[in-house]
């Protein structure tokens, strides 16, 4: 595949905090057939976590969670005795995986890491990418600088310190929209470059019309009479008064 080199800078974020030859293309497991994939490639705070919910809760699905992060795959290494990308998502996709589905969330350098090791082309078609959108960007700058401090990612964890104790920092704010938009900007050129077809959502969208929003992805994915389960559905909306007062304050420069 064709990475840019700015982009393929990001291949290199695990470091040596992976096993040896973890990440080496040479020496990867081939991925086993019979799963299709569904990437949820996602920014943080962009309301991933939503959608993810959501489609979990139609039944069809397992729960997108952030398989790629560092902490799931050493867990798994060492407990399995993984040696390599390709055994490790043979592994989550055989263990987690439904109705013939795998369902993952994705951030810009696991895509670039799993597409330097090959593993992208290997799977590429019987997958399909799914990239979740907030619009509201500085909103969404807002709640990254809020859950740094809190470490609260979802409405399941608990906040390690309360609202009222945080600080406004419009540097922090200013930087996390930056990243925000090089990581997004980044997932479209790397699509554009290999020129695979994906499919964008709105976080906005998927607040005012969940169940449409469902509809399209199904559409989309050919997976008919996907229904959302209000009773499977076990996350919170985390928008505060904190956050909208924050936002007035950015957009006013202050």
């Amino acid at each position: 595949m064709r990475i840019s080199p700015s982009l393929a800078e990001l291949a290199n974020v695990y470091g040596d905090q992976l096993p040896q030859d973890f990440l080496n293309p040479e020496r990867r497991t081939v991925i086993e057939s019979g799963t299709q994939f569904l990437f949820l490639c996602f920014t943080n705070r962009c309301g991933s976590n939503h959608l993810a919910d959501l489609i979990q809760s139609t039944g069809m699905f397992n729960q997108p969670e952030e398989f790629f992060n560092l902490e799931p795959i050493l867990d798994q290494a060492a407990e399995k005795d993984l040696q390599d990308m390709g055994a490790y998502l043979n592994h989550v996709s055989a263990t987690y995986g439904k109705n013939s589905w795998f369902a993952t969330k994705i951030g810009l350098w696991q895509l670039i890491t799993l597409a330097h090791l090959g593993i992208i082309e290997e799977i590429l078609d019987r997958s399909r990418f799914l990239v979740i959108e907030r619009r509201d960007k500085v909103s969404q700058a807002i709640s990254m600088a809020v859950a740094m401090q809190t470490q609260q990612w979802t409405s399941k964890d608990f906040a390690r310190r309360s609202e009222e104790d945080l600080a406004y920092d419009r540097e922090l704010i200013t930087q996390m929209l930056k990243n925000i938009e090089t990581q997004t900007r980044g997932f479209f050129d790397f699509f554009l470059e290999n020129e695979i077809v994906h499919a964008l959502i709105a976080y906005e969208a998927i607040l005012a019309a969940p169940q449409a929003s469902i509809d399209s992805i199904g559409k989309w994915l050919a997976v008919q009479g996907l229904k959302i389960d209000d009773c499977r559905l076990s996350l919170e909306s985390q928008m505060s008064p904190l956050k909208r007062r924050w936002r007035v304050k950015y957009l006013a420069g202050d």
